[in-house]
């Protein structure tokens, strides 16, 4: 589960850093922006839920609002990069870890916020296949990138 939390974080990271910066002709279009991220991400998500229109309607813009509150969470956090082939004191080490727990905590209560709001209104398997998603999705876009596949290719 760690894992799988440090993936999506660097995976937000990375994307939210491009967004940031000017777009640049990449290969035959724009360098990936976070819009585009969103609606990959969103298309991704409801392509493997399978959900019906009225339910999309419903979860799209909760689950938005949620993807955006997890990248101003991002925003917030200060990024402290240890380099592997440097030796530090055990006071930098230990904060590292402690900030990257405490934001593993804030990023899980956003998570739980949402899961609540998805309850009232999804099915407890439409639920579990939202979780399944998010993980197919980070590990989607850790193996390909953000150009990662078309919803339909991930349908059970």
């Amino acid at each position: 589960m760690k894992r799988i939390l440090l993936i999506a974080v660097l995976a937000f990271s990375c994307l939210f850093s491009m967004a940031q910066q000017p777009k640049k002709a990449h290969g035959n279009g724009q360098r990936p922006n976070f819009e585009k991220f969103l609606a990959d991400r969103v298309n991704f998500v409801t392509g493997v839920m399978q959900l019906s229109p009225a339910d999309s309607v419903k979860f799209v813009p909760v689950y938005k609002e949620m993807i955006k509150e997890k990248g101003e969470l991002m925003f917030k956090r200060p990024m402290q990069m240890l380099r592997p082939d440097q030796q530090y004191p055990d006071s930098v080490y230990t904060r590292a870890a402690e900030s990257e727990i405490a934001f593993n905590l804030e990023d899980a209560k956003i998570e739980m916020k949402y899961l609540k709001k998805f309850q009232s209104f999804l099915t407890p398997k439409q639920v579990f296949d939202w979780i399944q998603a998010e993980k197919m999705f980070i590990g989607s876009f850790m193996h390909r990138g953000p150009q990662h596949g078309k919803p339909h290719e991930h349908k059970k």
